[in-house]
């Protein structure tokens, strides 16, 4: 087993490294499930932004289809988190 010359530094600097990667506020609110922060990894980023707008581009052929609005078909599914993407 290796003595670490400095465990407190080599533990600061894992810790750097874990706070620069994790949101834990956003963690927190997500039940525990790892949230990683913005601007962390591009793909990542890019995979979030599709993903916030999924909902906009399922409903709004919904809403055509069957020419509802968006509050009665949220009434009709629950969800209401319906935030346009402009």
């Amino acid at each position: 087993m290796q003595i670490l010359a400095h465990p407190l530094e080599d533990l600061n600097r894992l810790a750097d490294a874990v706070f620069s990667i994790i949101d834990f506020e956003e963690s927190r609110l997500h039940s525990g499930r790892v949230c990683v922060l913005p601007r962390v990894d591009e793909e990542l980023d890019e995979l979030r932004t599709k993903y916030a707008g999924l909902e906009t581009m399922l409903v709004c052929p919904f809403m055509r289809f069957f020419g509802q609005s968006i509050e009665s078909i949220l009434m009709i599914f629950g969800t209401g988190s319906y935030r346009p993407e402009y």
